[in-house]
């Protein structure tokens, strides 16, 4: 069973009083600026841990070995204008039966935090999920680097899967780096 999961991550800005304002002595003034999100997908075992860095898909591992999880960026995604920033597909009959956790991860490359007001996520062929909800909106109005947004768990009674909404800013700068931290098994 293919699944297809969508995310748009609408307004991407900060607001901050920045270095170059500091500087010119307007301490008051408020900048804004578009920032790239990326979505990453950890795959944590019965321990709530990443095994390993095979199991972390991310803009430098898009694929997952055995091809169970492909994440594609909007650039990647078409060639015209991208209707979607990131897609991830996911074959879940070939995720491993050790993994009973997919972790979606919101994050940036930026040396400051930064706020997310709107993500939404659009899963396609969800019959896979127990509680399947084909529309997701996120807002944050917390200031970080990355974000975990959803999780799917799997069903120890049918197999399938479960969509758990998270939501939970993870503090700390340089987002792929906070979420290694968290996750991966030391």
């Amino acid at each position: 069973m293919r699944s297809r999961i969508c995310f748009n991550i609408d307004t991407k800005k900060i607001s901050n009083t920045g270095l170059f304002s500091r500087l010119l002595g307007n301490r008051s003034k408020v900048e804004e600026h578009y920032i790239d999100w990326d979505i990453s997908v950890g795959l944590l075992n019965d321990s709530c841990q990443i095994a390993n860095q095979e199991n972390f898909v991310f803009y430098n591992n898009p694929t997952y070995g055995n091809g169970a999880i492909t994440l594609k960026s909007c650039i990647e995604i078409n060639i015209r204008e991208p209707e979607f920033d990131e897609e991830v597909e996911i074959e879940f009959d070939k995720i491993p039966e050790n993994i009973s956790e997919i972790v979606f991860f919101l994050s940036n490359h930026q040396e400051f935090n930064f706020y997310i007001t709107d993500v939404k996520v659009n899963i396609f062929n969800s019959e896979c999920f127990d509680n399947a909800n084909s529309e997701l909106s996120f807002t944050n109005s917390d200031s970080c680097n990355a974000i975990e947004l959803m999780k799917f768990k799997r069903s120890k009674v049918n197999q399938n899967w479960q969509i758990e909404i998270l939501n939970t800013p993870i503090p700390g700068s340089n987002g792929l780096s906070v979420i290694l931290n968290k996750y991966l098994s030391q």
